[in-house]
């Protein structure tokens, strides 16, 4: 059996690793702060706690690899490939995470603000609890995505698929759904008085609890809100 490469708590700030091959490596608590992975293959491999701000991890593979805790800050990962990868406590802020496949992540308690996810695959992942005021997820794939708790404060999700996602009791001030697809989701117990729905679609979705007041009814045509809050 093949001994995994251990490189846990080196300093390899700046390294040029492009297209590496690091799968099952160790790279946790090292400093990776600015260098270069792109197209690296980490899959499989332990990155907790590591430095990677301002790296370049754009085409990396990271299916299954663990990046609890790690640092992310203005990253570059476009492209990457991050199937079931554990993000859980990143810190993503500023991170550009553009046509990224995150498919069945875990993004508990990730810090994604200001993060540039524009038509990332988030299909099932885990996002609750996750901070992502003002970032950019219009035309992502969000579907049957874990989001309860998580704040969306002045994010942009136009023309997102949202279809059974759960968003309930999540925080959603001046979020946009322009044209995104709403149906079937849980949006219980939140606060759309000042999200923009302008062509969302909502049929079926869970709205019990949800301040709707003020909201254009138009916006609303054909979508039960019997158990919402209204005027």
């Amino acid at each position: 059996m093949r001994k995994q490469l251990d490189l846990s708590g080196l300093d390899l700030r700046g390294a040029r690793l492009r297209g590496a091959s690091l799968c099952g490596a160790t790279l946790s608590d090292s400093w990776l702060t600015g260098a270069d992975l792109a197209g690296a293959d980490l899959c499989e491999a332990y990155l907790n706690r590591t430095w990677l701000d301002a790296s370049i991890l754009d085409g990396a593979e990271l299916v299954s690899a663990s990046l609890h805790s790690a640092q992310l800050y203005a990253g570059s990962l476009r492209s990457a490939k991050l199937r079931e990868a554990d993000l859980r406590q990143a810190d993503l802020r500023l991170a550009n995470l553009s046509h990224a496949d995150m498919t069945e992540a875990y993004l508990s308690e990730a810090n994604l603000s200001e993060a540039q996810l524009e038509v990332t695959v988030l299909a099932a992942a885990t996002i609750d609890f996750c901070d992502l005021r003002r970032a950019n997820v219009a035309g992502a794939d969000l579907t049957e995505a874990h989001l309860a708790g998580t704040d969306l404060s002045d994010a942009i999700l136009d023309g997102a698929d949202l279809r059974n996602a759960n968003l309930a009791g999540g925080t959603l001030k001046r979020v946009s759904f322009a044209g995104a697809d709403l149906r079937g989701a849980n949006l219980s117990g939140v606060d759309l008085r000042s999200a923009n729905l302008q062509g969302a679609r909502l049929t079926g979705a869970d709205l019990t609890g949800t301040n709707l007041r003020g909201l254009d009814r138009s916006l609303l045509r054909g979508v039960d809100t019997s158990q919402a809050e209204t005027d």
